[in-house]
């Protein structure tokens, strides 16, 4: 890092346009707060030394680049050489991550010769002098934020076994005190939620239940329409009747980055406390419920005798939605299996709608095209010796391709 005047490092360095990128970390305890007062404090340093500036801001836990797009975008821009400097409140907004970030991060910097500035230093990753100085800032970052991991998990937990709410934003109708750190009950979606649970009881489905009360104009906490699973999770949530649950999982399973897989605790590993907030619901009405579900949930026995050949794998093409089969009976046909007409509805209960299919025809079309993939596959298996030598892997190839095809529609046939 520089060790004298900033100022003077700005016209030494000719700077005069920077982006200014800021983050708000998972330590931060207001968000809105915390940015306010970074973004004031570096647009302050901008305008004192007549700078032009772009603002990057994003809020975000993730410490991967792949997950934070503003950063992303900024580094694409520092690359091309946009800007020649970019402002931050400290090095570690910019990445904590692993080494492979810190390491694309920097390579950015290096190549287009930019320069960071914070309030209190300027860093130049091109300077051989910095270096060490810059590893050891980057190695310190990383503790920190394994630290701040370890504090947060176990703050959760001490707040938990205090019967206070830990888990994020709180499930409908709920809001979260912060003077209490508990939940209370918002009076005005009480009885939408009193609803939902009568509904149910007397027989109405979740899609219904969420068509009426979309219809209502009434979203969810996070501001999103109500769906059958929005639905199923609001009514039978446990915390309704007054208790505080936590560490019901373990990992995250995420699919784009690397994580501990998804993992559902045995019930008696899980953080329970009674009597944490106003229970909504009471515990008969919650059995009485499961009940309900759990006789619904029978699974059919063509289901689980996998009689539909191409059951899971048609979908519809006007919405996407899987289609579902059905056998039919009629008297001139006797027993037919059918592709259902779309049931996918949207929130206000309105259906696709679009047609099914005779599974026959549908089953012949596929027939033909799997036919016609088989014979350009058999085609290749007399090359003219001109080709051979050039043919033979491609043709061990495509006689591997010509088995999976034909396993594949034997499976049809079953």
């Amino acid at each position: 890092m520089y060790n004298y005047n900033i100022g003077e490092i700005i016209n030494a360095l000719s700077i005069e346009f920077v982006a200014i990128y800021l983050r708000k970390s998972r330590d931060d305890k207001s968000e809105e707060d915390v940015l306010a007062n970074h973004r004031l404090e570096l647009v302050e340093l901008a305008q004192k030394y007549n700078l032009k500036y772009v603002i990057y801001e994003e809020i975000g836990t993730s410490d991967s680049i792949e997950f934070r797009p503003e950063l992303k975008k900024l580094l694409r821009e520092v690359k091309n050489g946009v800007y020649d400097a970019v402002l931050v409140i400290h090095p570690d907004r910019l990445g904590r991550g692993d080494w492979a970030d810190v390491g694309e991060i920097r390579k950015a910097f290096k190549a287009s010769n930019t320069v960071v500035i914070t309030p209190q230093k300027v860093l130049d990753y091109n300077d051989e002098n910095q270096e060490l100085a810059n590893d050891m800032d980057a190695l310190m970052a990383k503790h920190e934020y394994r630290l701040i991991k370890g504090r947060l998990k176990a703050g959760k937990i001490r707040g938990a076994k205090r019967g206070r709410w830990t888990n994020g934003v709180p499930p409908f109708p709920y809001f979260y005190d912060r003077n209490t750190k508990s939940l209370v009950v918002d009076e005005a979606k009480l009885p939408i939620y009193r609803m939902m649970v009568e509904e149910y009881l007397n027989g109405t489905s979740l899609k219904d239940i969420a068509v009426k009360v979309n219809k209502m104009g009434i979203k969810t906490n996070r501001g999103k329409y109500w769906s059958e699973v929005k639905v199923e999770r609001v009514i039978f949530s446990e915390i309704h009747l007054g208790r505080i649950i936590y560490g019901k999982t373990s990992g995250s399973g995420h699919k784009n980055k690397p994580a501990k897989p998804l993992e559902i605790k045995d019930r008696d590993e899980w953080i329970i406390v009674e009597n944490c907030h106003t229970a909504i619901k009471t515990l008969e009405e919650h059995s009485r419920m499961l009940a309900i579900k759990n006789a619904k949930q029978k699974i059919p026995k063509r289901a689980r005798n996998g009689v539909y050949a191409l059951s899971g794998l048609i979908k519809c093409s006007k919405c996407g939605y899987s289609m579902r089969m059905n056998y039919k009976k009629t008297v001139t046909k006797g027993l037919k299996c059918y592709v259902v007409k779309c049931q996918k509805t949207d929130p206000f209960g309105n259906q696709c709608g679009h047609p099914g299919i005779d599974a026959d025809i549908l089953l012949e079309a596929i027939e033909n095209e799997l036919l016609l993939y088989l014979n350009e596959i058999k085609s290749f298996e007399n090359p003219q010796p001109s080709n051979q030598y050039k043919l033979d892997d491609l043709l061990a190839e495509k006689r591997k391709e010509l088995k999976n095809a034909e396993d594949g529609l034997n499976r049809i046939y079953k």
